[in-house]
């Protein structure tokens, strides 16, 4: 059956004669009535009978506008659900971003983005890079956001700010004692580590390869939270991102150490699958991201 002309069979039963549905449609009568026609062969049977004053439905054609009239009614709420996903007005968003920049950095950027559009569901998954990039890859979530080093084939990445990792230690750590640090002495003491698959461990790896050292690893822990928590508790020394340092630093219970000749950058990444259009909820997304880090 012609959807088509399943549409024009609609509109003439709801006009009730030809010509009223002529000038709906803007159709000459005579193609009108010839559509009609085909429909009708197509059909098996008549849908109208001819009366002096217009159109009425047949026993077939009463069955037949039942179903058209739903039809209609389908398309009219499709129209309206993608007006208001378009606009908006309905829909989800699922995001996932790594441990440190889910914790610290994008927090605030959730709750502004749920502030802008109360109507899109967001979701956002927090795990290491490596999961995530994962994640994005295989269409589980939309769009992610990680550090660390560039992301898999098969994702596109956009960046949009820049992490800086620093060296910590407790207070009262030997290290602190030491006149000049330098990478080599760092070195020399036990360091607590973030998990494999963690963009921070990844990047401070990559750092240690290039200036040929490789620490002594006393402590794996999957957060930044745990490791902090572990330094000051004497485990060792760390390289965290700076952005996971807060109160800490300021009331004492961790120190900043000054490492000559040790400056770790990376970059902070935004990641979809390559080839994917993001949805209008993402590209909003995307959109307060690009205005909140602009400057950076």
């Amino acid at each position: 059956m012609n959807l088509h002309h399943l549409l024009l069979f609609h509109v003439v039963a709801e006009s009730g004669s030809i010509t009223s549905a002529a000038e709906k449609l803007g159709l000459s009568q005579p193609a009108i009535s010839q559509q009609l026609h085909a429909l009708e062969s197509s059909i098996g049977a008549s849908l109208f009978y001819r009366v002096p004053r217009g159109m009425e439905l047949t026993e077939a054609g009463s069955i037949l506008y039942s179903y058209s009239r739903r039809m209609v009614q389908i398309e009219m709420q499709a129209e309206q659900a993608l007006a208001d996903f378009c606009g908006l007005r309905r829909g989800t968003l699922s995001l996932g971003s790594s441990l440190t920049l889910g914790s610290y950095l994008l927090p605030d950027l959730f709750a502004e983005y749920r502030r802008a559009y109360p109507d899109i569901e967001l979701t956002v998954e927090i795990a290491n890079t490596e999961n995530i990039s994962k994640w994005v890859a295989d269409g589980i979530l939309e769009a992610g956001f990680v550090e660390g080093l560039p992301p898999e084939a098969g994702l596109e990445a956009v960046q949009f700010a820049e992490d800086r990792l620093v060296p910590i230690a407790s207070p009262d750590h030997p290290v602190c004692h030491e006149r000049r640090i330098t990478p080599e002495i760092l070195c020399r003491y036990p360091f607590v580590v973030r998990e494999a698959g963690s963009g921070t461990r990844a990047v401070a790896e990559q750092e240690w390869k290039r200036l040929g050292l490789w620490p002594q690893v006393s402590l794996t822990l999957g957060s930044s939270e745990a490791i902090k928590r572990a330094v000051m508790a004497g485990a060792g020394v760390a390289v965290v991102s700076r952005l996971a340092l807060g109160s800490e630093t300021a009331t004492g219970g961790l120190r900043m150490l000054d490492v000559k000749g040790l400056q770790i950058r990376r970059p902070l990444y935004r990641i979809i699958r390559r080839g994917y259009a993001p949805s209008p909820a993402a590209e909003a997304f995307f959109t307060l991201l690009q205005r909140r880090f602009s400057g950076s």
